[in-house]
C-alpha cells in the first residue's frame, strides 16, 4: 500500500541527532516491561509496527508552499496511508486538487474528508451540504477501493486498513461548519451521518488489535460538543472508538475533559493545520506499537526544517492547554509519557 519514495530535498532531509535535546532524562518504568528509550523519529519509525498520518485545513496549498512541501516529503517517505480531515480546498484554481490528481502516492494513499471548504470549491457555497463530495473523483477509484464502503450519500464512508496483524477502522463523516439546514436539524453533522456512525461502530467486532478512528471536521474545534449526539450515541462513541479527530480551528489540541467520564475511552483531539494557522503549522502522526497495542500520537511541526519527535507541548498555540504527545492504549487509557521510556505507564492518580 505504501510507496517508498526518497525525496532528497531540504524539506525531507533526515537528522541523526537526538531529538530530545530539551527532555529530562529521568527514566522510570512500572516494572512490567524493560525501559525503552526513543531518541529520534527514525528510532520511533523502526520501533513501531507502522504509522499513518492525518492532515487538515491546508486550504488549497500544495508543494509550491514550504509547509506542504515538508508535509509531502515526510509523509510519503514512511507513512502507510494518509487520512484527511477536510478544508483541503478553497477556490478555483486549487493547487492541492491538481497535486493529488497527478501525484501517484497521494492519488492512491490519500483518504479525503469532506468539509465546508470542499463544498465551497465545487458549489460556490460552504453551506451547500455534500457538494464537496466531487473531490473523491480526483483520487483513484475511491468508491471502488476494496477497503472502502460508502454510506450512499456521496460523502460519508468507512474504510479499513489491515497492516501487520492490526486493523485500522476509519469512520469519516461530512461535517460542514457552515450549514444551510437543507437536510434538517441545526448541526452540520446531520442525522443520517450520526446513524451511519452509530451503526458502523456497532458493526465492528473490536479485538485487541483493532484501532477505531472517527473523523469529523466540526464547528468549534471539537465535533463531539456540537454534533447533536444522544447520550447513548456519545457513550458508544467513546467506549468503542480509540481516537476522535476534529479540525476547523487550526490548533493541535487534546480535549481531556472527557477523560474523567470515559476512563478507558477514546482520545479526542484537534488535528491542527498544514499552513493557514496562527498556531504551529503541522500534522498528526500516529505510530502503532505492539505488546501492548497502543498509539503514539504527536504533532509534526512543519515550521522545523527536519522531521523530529514532538518534545513537550506545542508552545506556539491558541489552545488554552498546550498539548504534549500522548500514548493511547488500544481499549485503554490515554496519558502523557517520557521519550526516555515509552514503556512506562503512569499510575491512574497522575493522569
Amino acid at each position: 500500500m505504501m510507496q517508498m519514495v526518497v525525496l532528497l530535498t531540504l524539506a525531507g532531509l533526515i537528522c541523526s541527532c537526538d531529538d530530545r535535546d530539551t527532555a529530562e532524562h529521568n527514566v522510570k518504568n512500572d516494572g512490567d516491561k524493560p525501559a525503552l528509550s526513543i531518541s529520534t523519529i527514525e528510532e520511533l519509525d523502526e520501533t513501531s509496527v507502522f504509522h499513518f498520518a492525518i492532515i487538515s485545513d491546508n486550504k488549497g496549498i500544495a508543494t509550491e508552499d514550504t509547509d506542504m512541501q515538508r508535509c509531502d516529503a515526510w509523509i510519503r517517505n514512511s507513512a502507510e496511508f494518509v487520512l484527511g480531515l477536510g478544508d483541503h480546498l478553497v477556490s478555483d484554481p486549487d493547487p492541492f486538487l491538481s497535486f493529488i490528481q497527478n501525484d501517484s502516492y497521494w492519488r492512491t494513499n490519500f483518504y479525503p474528508n469532506i468539509a465546508d471548504g470542499e463544498n465551497q470549491y465545487f458549489s460556490g457555497s460552504q453551506a451547500k451540504w455534500g457538494t464537496g463530495g466531487k473531490m473523491f473523483d480526483y483520487v483513484d477509484d475511491f468508491w471502488g477501493r476494496p477497503n472502502v464502503r460508502g454510506q450512499g450519500n456521496g460523502v460519508d464512508y468507512y474504510a479499513f486498513f489491515e497492516v501487520s496483524g492490526f486493523t485500522v477502522h476509519v469512520i469519516s463523516l461530512h461535517y460542514s461548519d457552515s450549514y444551510d439546514g437543507s437536510k434538517g436539524g441545526r448541526s452540520g453533522l446531520i442525522e443520517e451521518s450520526r446513524v451511519f456512525m452509530h451503526d458502523t461502530l456497532l458493526g465492528i467486532d473490536k479485538g485487541p488489535k483493532d484501532i477505531i478512528v472517527v473523523l469529523a471536521h466540526s464547528t468549534g474545534g471539537d465535533f463531539v460538543k456540537s454534533a447533536g449526539l444522544s447520550r447513548e450515541r456519545r457513550d458508544l462513541l467513546f467506549q468503542k472508538a480509540d481516537l476522535l479527530c476534529s479540525a476547523t480551528t487550526h490548533v493541535f489540541q487534546r480535549f481531556d475533559e472527557y477523560d474523567s467520564q470515559y476512563i478507558n475511552g477514546a482520545l479526542s483531539i484537534n488535528t491542527g493545520s498544514v499552513g493557514n494557522t496562527g498556531s504551529t503549522s503541522g500534522y498528526v502522526e500516529l505510530h502503532v506499537l505492539d505488546d501492548p497495542p497502543r498509539l503514539v500520537v504527536q504533532y509534526m511541526n512543519l515550521e522545523q526544517d527536519i522531521r523530529k519527535l514532538q518534545i513537550g507541548p506545542i508552545t506556539k498555540t491558541k489552545a488554552k492547554n498546550p498539548t504534549d504527545p500522548v500514548i493511547k492504549q488500544i481499549g485503554g487509557r490515554s496519558y502523557q509519557f517520557d521519550w526516555n521510556d515509552i514503556n512506562a505507564v503512569p499510575p491512574a492518580s497522575r493522569l
